[in-house]
């Protein structure tokens, strides 16, 4: 999994430098994770985002870390609230931090939870 990773990053730096783009930040928006190691999203079961905000946060936007397993699949929309607020006052300090779920909005997430989700996020997400 590791060269997986670590190819696929190596060709997307090939691509993008030869983009000649006038910008200094490039996100592969793709799923690039798994539980063992820091890449794209941050799942909660994999990272803590408090330690990944503290070593790398004034250097990179984080994204993600709200509970796809439990959270938005099979939590209450109260549950939900707090882990968005909980994120937001964790990782959203001085900014860099994109809130999303720890992966991606599946079929089988509650419809009521990915609501929660927005509601929560206008509500504590201001800078």
């Amino acid at each position: 999994m590791k060269e997986i990773h670590r190819r696929f990053s190596e060709w997307t730096v090939r691509v993008v430098e030869n983009l000649k783009l006038d910008f200094d930040f490039y996100w592969a928006f793709d799923d690039h994770a798994d539980t063992k190691m820091p890449i794209h999203p941050i799942q909660p079961t994999a990272m803590d985002i408090g330690r990944m905000k503290a070593q790398y946060g004034s250097r990179v936007c984080l994204i993600g870390n709200i509970d796809l397993d439990y959270m938005l699949t099979r939590g209450t929309p109260e549950e939900v609230g707090q882990e968005v607020r909980e994120r937001i006052a964790v990782a959203g300090t001085r900014g860099g931090y994109i809130m999303s779920s720890a992966n991606s909005l599946t079929d089988y997430c509650k419809v009521d939870n990915v609501r929660a989700m927005a509601k929560a996020l206008k509500e504590y997400g201001g800078y």
